[in-house]
């Protein structure tokens, strides 16, 4: 299936999430991307978006002091986490981007949207460890049922 991921972090907290700005350096001098973009250490991309979008549509309480990112090359590593829930009917596998998701549980808060491509957020759930989190991921990608949601912690 196609889906889109997105998440929500308080700014002051981003470098929690082991996210490091990109930087292009050219004639000798370091430029950032317009928008920016970050890159975990396992090499997934992402950028920021508007935050106005997921205020409106989901009504979260965020503001000037979140930033919202959209992954934006990281489509491999969740196909890969679709087929280990799907193939094995049991916890999925550990690979990056599931470690990074469950990583956010040491954030104050967080908001993770988990959607199907031309789909909205159908449920909500709130989360405060790993156990909940990895079977929530885990019931949204399964194929025979999947399910479009916002995952979050406040």
């Amino acid at each position: 299936m196609d889906y889109e991921l997105s998440i929500i972090v308080p700014k002051d907290e981003l470098e929690q999430t082991g996210l490091s700005v990109i930087v292009h350096e050219w004639g000798g001098s370091s430029f950032s991307c317009d928008p920016p973009q970050y890159m975990t250490k396992g090499g997934m991309i992402f950028e920021q978006e508007d935050i106005g979008h997921y205020v409106r549509s989901e009504n979260i309480v965020a503001d000037h002091n979140f930033v919202a990112l959209y992954l934006k090359n990281g489509a491999d590593m969740l196909h890969q986490l679709e087929w280990s829930i799907n193939h094995q009917r049991t916890e999925p596998d550990r690979n990056h981007l599931l470690d990074f998701l469950t990583g956010l549980l040491e954030l104050s808060q967080f908001y993770i949207y988990l959607v199907r491509e031309d789909e909205t957020v159908k449920r909500k759930y709130k989360v405060s460890d790993w156990d909940e989190m990895t079977h929530i991921i885990s019931v949204c990608l399964n194929w025979d049922a999947p399910k479009d949601v916002l995952i979050y912690k406040v």
